[in-house]
């Protein structure tokens, strides 16, 4: 009796911990680690990770176990969407808006009319 008593506590145990063990490893093309996330609702920032694939923002959290070729160390950086800036004139043509190089360096990524 004593031996199955045993044998159950170590099966409900061992069972217990199974989904710690059998996280599977999540692989992305670019890792923005430890970032300040700044993500437009108008909630506070909150510390997270940043997995991309491709063009695309597929998770955000605490990606620890992940892995990528290419990983950005963003601690006490701000990661945020890119900016609009509704009014440039740029439709007539982006090289003729003098300041679109600087507005893409302060993280403006969509010029409107």
């Amino acid at each position: 009796m004593k031996m199955i008593l045993h044998s159950l506590a170590f099966l409900a145990i061992s069972t217990a911990m199974l989904p710690l063990v059998a996280v599977a490893q999540e692989s992305f093309d670019l890792l923005i680690k430890n970032g300040r996330i700044v993500d437009g609702t108008g909630t506070p920032w909150y510390e997270a990770d940043v997995g991309i694939v491709g063009d695309r923002i597929t998770r955000v959290g605490n990606l620890s176990g992940a892995t990528a070729p290419q990983v950005i160390d963003a601690t006490g950086l701000i990661v945020a969407p890119g900016f609009i800036d509704p009014h440039t004139h740029a439709l007539r043509g982006i090289f003729d808006v003098p300041n679109a190089e600087s507005a893409l360096l302060q993280g403006v990524t969509t010029l409107t009319e």
